[in-house]
């Protein structure tokens, strides 16, 4: 991926060397604390790190933008990204029939849809990735102290 990044010329200096790099990283402390003081698993927050934070901002707010702005113009890169991760969600209905029924799965077509635009919002503004992942990791992880009546706030906006 590194050698694709470097071939493509995307702004990769710019955008890993960035000082929200810190803000992840306090991020990423901040939640190993709170998960260790409720007795919950640390390695739980990595791998949310990991995937989908990391994987799913650098692919579909990092490398799609970039590589289709060139040709598109930013602002329609941005709906093509958006359009391509509630694409690659569809999965999860898919394969799971009935985990969405009726209007339900309208409502997570446009969750999707309306998140991942968010998030290539954020990223357009200012042009990091760091703020996306760390927003993207919070909104899974928060789910620790959601009750069962407002569990729909993390679901919201961090889909599946």
């Amino acid at each position: 991926m590194i050698i694709f990044l470097f071939r493509q010329r995307l702004p990769i200096q710019k955008n890993f060397l960035s000082k929200d790099l810190f803000l992840l990283i306090a991020v990423i402390v901040i939640w190993i604390y709170v998960y260790g003081l409720l007795k919950q698993s640390t390695i739980y927050v990595l791998s949310i790190t990991y995937y989908p934070a990391i994987l799913e901002e650098l692919n579909f707010r990092f490398i799609i933008p970039e590589l289709l702005s060139r040709k598109t113009g930013m602002g329609r890169a941005l709906i093509i990204q958006a359009v391509l991760y509630t694409i690659f969600y569809l999965g999860l209905p898919i394969l799971k029939p009935g985990s969405y029924p009726g209007v339900y799965l309208y409502l997570f077509i446009f969750d999707n849809f309306a998140t991942s635009l968010l998030y290539g919002a954020i990223y357009y503004l200012r042009k990091s990735i760091y703020i996306d992942i760390s927003l993207h990791m919070s909104f899974y992880l928060i789910e620790i102290f959601l009750t069962a009546s407002t569990a729909w706030v993390g679901a919201a906006l961090a889909p599946v």
